[in-house]
């Protein structure tokens, strides 16, 4: 049995080899070329370009071809546990995430150390999902772990980096050196808006396994009550459901499965729907908020999401539960004719064209890291948007 385990462990070690990627750029004529860590989820380092389906791979991308710009020599390694005893101890820079992120901060003492936050600070982001938690159980009687929090941070993050990069919820993190941008929603280049399509009482749910983290049981709970309203409902498999005891017999409930943003039928939908509704405990601008924004639908969000900023443009609920969110779906629906939800539909896709494109953030990543941070030797890109 000993045997057994060892060989499954070399086994496993040796197939997941492919994502740890070392000496990336390397000039061997240049004994003093600087060498940089970058630590970041495991999938994105051999995703197929051709059919990117998550903005995290855009970002990786554009990471590394900063730092090749600047002629480092990289290594990438993903975030979790499984690789902290191969990190080496001799890194200029380190940027990223994760278990594998603080064992380098330990090992490289004197290496400028960059978390990159994609979510709320750690301690906050635990707090608001136990109360999802809690309050699944209180409505349902049904335990559940919670599956975001501690994953990919935890809150000595924080302070054993130099520096930080995050994305949003700015009156939730105010240390120095810690720099804001905004991050990439994808975009359908088939997309034509179609308003004449649209229908405001249906709406799209765009999220991922986590459905009490980011507030599909809410949405459920209260469209069962309005056989009038259309949930439309993607990212999330019917085994994962099952494990919340979520059933699939909701007439007006309509689960999609995976959806890929790339699709034909991804246009059909959003060009049928108008809102966008994710009630998430915390997010820090959820790539799908911002995908959907980018194809004209129009948001309705918790605060503390990323989008408390954006007031004008999106609907930001100030509580979570059942009664005051259907009231606020309610309210909306009143107050806003078709032509107004339209007109708003429109500045957002033209708001989220200009700020949450490949270029925009590969122009506010560089700043940080050159003017700031500086990683290289300054450049093009002169005019950083918000800091601390």
């Amino acid at each position: 049995m000993k045997i057994k385990k060892t060989i499954k462990a070399y086994l496993r070690k040796r197939l997941n080899d492919k994502y740890y990627i070392q000496n990336l750029n390397i000039d061997i004529e240049n004994e003093k070329q600087k060498k940089v860590l970058i630590c970041y989820l495991d999938y994105t380092a051999l995703h197929n370009l051709e059919h990117i389906m998550h903005p995290q791979i855009y970002e990786f991308s554009i990471m590394i071809k900063y730092f090749l710009s600047q002629n480092y020599c990289i290594d990438i390694c993903p975030y979790n546990y499984e690789y902290q005893e191969r990190i080496k101890d001799d890194y200029d820079i380190i940027i990223g995430l994760g278990a594998t992120f603080r064992t380098a901060v330990q090992k490289n003492t004197l290496a400028k150390k960059i978390l990159y936050l994609t979510e709320n600070p750690p301690l906050i982001a635990e707090q608001l999902e136990k109360a999802r938690v809690d309050y699944f159980y209180e409505r349902k009687g049904k335990k559940i772990p919670l599956e975001r929090s501690g994953v990919c941070f935890v809150e000595s993050d924080l302070y054993i980096a130099d520096y930080r990069i995050c994305g949003s919820n700015k009156h939730l993190l105010n240390q120095p050196n810690t720099f804001f941008l905004y991050f990439i929603g994808l975009k359908n280049q088939n997309f034509s808006y179609d308003g004449k399509r649209k229908n405001k009482y249906n709406f799209l749910w765009f999220g991922g396994p986590a459905a009490i983290h980011k507030g599909l049981d809410i949405c459920m709970d209260i469209f069962e009550r309005h056989k009038e309203w259309n949930l439309y409902v993607a990212g999330i498999t019917e085994k994962k459901l099952k494990t919340y005891g979520i059933h699939e017999g909701i007439s007006n409930v309509h689960f999609l499965g995976f959806l890929d943003v790339n699709s034909k039928e991804y246009i059909d939908i959003v060009n049928e729907t108008v809102f966008m509704i994710l009630p998430s405990c915390s997010e820090s601008y959820s790539t799908a908020v911002l995908t959907s924004m980018r194809h004209g639908l129009v948001p309705i969000v918790c605060q503390n999401n990323g989008f408390d900023e954006f007031e004008d443009l999106v609907f930001i609920l100030k509580d979570y539960h059942i009664e005051y969110v259907e009231k606020e779906i309610i309210r909306i629906l009143e107050d806003y004719s078709m032509e107004e939800l339209e007109k708003r539909s429109k500045e957002i896709m033209e708001f989220a064209d200009t700020n949450f494109s490949m270029g925009n953030y590969r122009k506010e990543l560089y700043q940080i890291l050159d003017l700031y941070v500086n990683v290289g030797g300054g450049g093009e890109y002169q005019d950083v948007k918000d800091c601390l």
